[in-house]
């Protein structure tokens, strides 16, 4: 989170806590959807028309199925979706917070990236 705020992003982080279901403990987030990314949506106002949705994932953990299926519903929607892993701390994630967007402009090519988008991500998150 502090890389995000170093490259002038802001993000919701979605937090987790601690609480009794059926008399057991178990960790808790406040959302209404299951599998929602950890920081979601993530902006940057110099980057108008990007937004971000960050997995973040610390061995030996793993992308939940329906984390994998919120990440792709969100790319086909349009935001970019990252797992991210403490590897990729140093070189990917500070690449990945300079990128420049692309002008908001739909068009059938565009359609088809963000399909082929879908598909990456869709491989990223299942490696």
């Amino acid at each position: 989170m502090e890389l995000l705020h170093i490259f002038g992003w802001r993000h919701l982080h979605v937090r987790t806590t601690l609480g009794k279901v059926k008399g057991v403990y178990r960790h808790l987030t406040a959302t209404n959807v299951l599998g929602w990314p950890d920081l979601a949506p993530c902006w940057n106002p110099d980057q108008p028309g990007r937004l971000l949705a960050l997995e973040l994932k610390v061995p030996p953990d793993k992308v939940t199925d329906a984390q994998r299926g919120v990440l792709e519903e969100l790319a086909f929607s349009g935001l970019e979706c990252h797992v991210i892993r403490p590897v990729d701390l140093e070189k990917r994630v500070p690449q990945l917070l300079r990128k420049q967007s692309l002008p908001p402009v739909v068009t059938d090519t565009m359609l088809r990236l963000s399909r082929e988008y879908r598909d990456q991500v869709t491989r990223e998150i299942a490696g």
